[in-house]
């Protein structure tokens, strides 16, 4: 594993199994996702569910909304 990180000069290992919200990238997909997530809360309507295949982005995106939430909303 530190192979490759020191042949891509990495400081630190950016495939960990935890995602980390250093690393997200905004795509236009997952900019899309937490706009329709973010309506749904601030609306109250009730239970959304996020699919997709793994390492979509799914956890991430779900992350970096929560870290963005008002304090009114509990987590």
């Amino acid at each position: 594993m530190t192979d490759h990180l020191a042949f891509f000069g990495f400081k630190e290992n950016p495939f960990t199994l935890t995602p980390d919200r250093d690393y997200y990238f905004h795509s236009p997909t997952h900019s899309a996702l937490e706009k329709v997530v973010q309506f749904g809360i601030d609306e109250g309507e009730g239970f959304i569910i996020v699919i997709g295949e793994v390492g979509t982005g799914k956890t991430m995106v779900m992350r970096q909304l929560i870290a963005g939430l008002s304090p009114k909303y509990e987590t």
